[in-house]
């Protein structure tokens, strides 16, 4: 993959030493990582069954905003990096699990209030599970909506998955290539030699 039709967007950065390079892979892969545990904690544990119908339907939209926002804010930070495939591969890790904990919670707390919505009760753990099973499109048929309201609200989930999948690749890629070639640019414009000056002998 080139990021212009030149230089590899996947090259190793030559002004790296090893150490340095593996450093900055644990930290792109550690963050990430300590951010989805602390999202799993608050999912566990934030008291989620005190709503009514009307705050379900805020709660999706909040779950959608949120996600799009946690986007938004990672592209900018890929664009900007001098990193950013590391930087791509941070954000994807920090906005999936946003993305699937509130669809998950939104199930949990829509079954709390009527176990009749899905083919069981759900708990937390089950909810989280149903969710994963949507998104990656295994349709295992355990669990299922079974109301219009629960069908609807899993169709919406549905779509914006066809969108991540279709269109969040695009963008990822064109943020990184973005981000690829402002670094290169500003590292050319730090080797050329300033207006006016003589060049070196």
């Amino acid at each position: 993959m080139t990021a212009d039709g030149g230089g590899l967007i996947f090259r190793p950065d030559p002004n790296l030493t090893p150490r340095q390079r593996r450093a900055l892979i644990r930290r792109a892969f550690f963050r990430p990582l300590i951010t989805a545990g602390l999202l799993l904690v608050m999912y566990a544990v934030v008291p989620l069954s005190e709503f009514d119908d009307r705050l379900n339907l805020f709660m999706l939209i909040g779950v959608l905003v949120v996600f799009g926002l946690v986007v938004w804010w990672q592209i900018n930070r890929i664009m900007a990096s001098d990193r950013p495939v590391l930087q791509a591969a941070e954000g994807l890790s920090a906005a999936l699990p946003v993305y699937l904990l509130g669809f998950s919670a939104l199930y949990f707390v829509m079954s709390s209030e009527d176990p009749g919505l899905f083919s069981e009760e759900l708990t937390r753990m089950s909810a989280l599970y149903f969710t994963v099973t949507v998104f990656g499109t295994v349709g295992f048929g355990d669990i299922t909506p079974t109301t219009d309201l629960s069908r609807g609200v899993v169709t919406g989930q549905i779509v914006c998955n066809l969108l991540i999948i279709g269109l969040g690749g695009r963008v990822l890629y064109g943020a990184i290539q973005h981000g690829v070639a402002r670094r290169d640019a500003a590292a050319a414009a730090a080797a050329a030699p300033a207006d006016g000056a003589e060049p070196v002998q």
